[in-house]
């Protein structure tokens, strides 16, 4: 008989991200149900739910209030949710201190008091909570029967709260068939890049670190452009930073790939702040999978995510990546093993790998049920 999962996760709003649900979807002893709000920001922008056609899996487009913030998020109607899709196990891909998770405990015990409950976590600092979120992550951790961290780093939060259920690290993934290397000449010829090009792929704010890249550029003794491809609050006051760069609006995610390849390297400069550190990086292994040297900071999950494929420069120290820019630019040697590493590294993050982790946690559950 199929086991009934229950999926929340607010981002799967995101055509892209429903992959992690579609690779489930395809064990034949899962029955899937994704529930998502009407609307999510993600990247900065308002993203309407995404219905697929002739899947393997069910979308409920729940009405949540306050959808743009999953803090403060909930959906009226769980307690329909619940008993409508009568659920073997819950996957909460929320932060176990969140609303929905507030309401999610008061009603499984309810409604389906059988059902097994696991959360999947992306926060990866400590912080100060206030005594309700307490509240509402120790209830989370009390009918849960395990978590799912997505960096080691995330782990650690978990145990400095006292987690003491299984916690599984499985890193998010992409979908890798998107990305490979591409012939660029039309295209850099199109964008005017006929020096060393190094670009950076992402929002334009100063905690993901493109002063630094902007202020390592000033410190390279070879010819060379910046290519900035992205948006955000910062960008206008970036461009003015900036003499020898290239600017760009987002592009479609079937065309990112032209664009990797149009690099000779890719940099995450990432900064740490009192609220945030990089979590994951995926232009990271998007560029890898693309044939493009990376270099990345070494803020938060991205010395991790790079492993082998890559450099990793001090976070916040334009010198350092300065150099680092530099080793790649004169090693030929070292350029041609960090793009064959990066292949293989790459690999590791498509969903099916992904999901097959995340199976055998499923799994692992069911068999413990007496």
């Amino acid at each position: 008989m199929k086991k009934k999962i229950l999926f929340i996760w607010h981002a799967a709003v995101v055509e892209s991200y429903q992959k992690y649900i579609a690779e489930l979807a395809e064990y034949d002893d899962l029955d899937i149900t994704l529930l998502v709000p009407q609307y999510s920001i993600e990247g900065s922008r308002k993203v309407k739910a995404h219905v697929p056609k002739n899947a393997k899996y069910k979308v409920i487009v729940g009405y949540a209030i306050n959808p743009q913030d999953p803090l403060l998020s909930i959906y009226p109607l769980l307690p329909y949710y619940l008993w409508k899709t009568k659920p073997d196990l819950i996957h909460l891909f929320e932060e176990p201190w969140h609303n929905n998770a507030a309401y999610l405990n008061f009603w499984i015990k309810k409604i389906c008091p059988r059902a097994e409950l696991i959360f999947q976590t992306l926060q990866n600092q400590v912080k100060d909570y206030p005594n309700n979120w307490i509240n509402i992550q120790n209830q989370t951790y009390k009918y849960s029967s395990a978590a799912i961290a997505c960096a080691e780093e995330m782990k650690k939060v978990l145990l400095h709260w006292k987690y003491n259920k299984p916690i599984h690290t499985i890193y998010l993934g992409i979908e890798t068939k998107l990305f490979s290397p591409k012939d660029s000449t039309k295209l850099r010829q199109k964008l005017g890049l006929n020096k060393f090009t190094i670009g950076y792929f992402g929002r334009m704010l100063k905690e993901k670190g493109p002063e630094d890249l902007l202020a390592a550029s000033k410190k390279l003794n070879f010819p060379h452009q910046l290519l900035f491809v992205g948006d955000g609050k910062d960008k206008e006051e970036l461009k003015k930073q900036a003499k020898n760069a290239i600017w760009l609006d987002p592009v479609p995610l079937e065309e990112l790939p032209n664009y990797y390849a149009a690099t000779n390297l890719l940099t995450l400069p990432s900064r740490t702040t009192p609220k945030w550190k990089e979590q994951f990086g995926r232009v990271l292994v998007e560029a890898m999978l693309c044939g493009t040297p990376i270099i990345g900071s070494s803020s938060g999950e991205i010395p991790n995510v790079i492993g082998d494929a890559g450099l990793i420069f001090k976070e916040q120290d334009p010198s350092d990546l300065a150099e680092k820019i530099s080793k790649i630019y004169k090693d030929q040697q070292l350029r041609q093993e960090l793009i064959n590493n990066g292949f293989k590294r790459g690999k590791e993050f498509d969903w099916s790998s992904i999901t097959q982790k995340v199976y055998s946690v499923y799994k692992e559950i069911f068999n413990e049920k007496p």
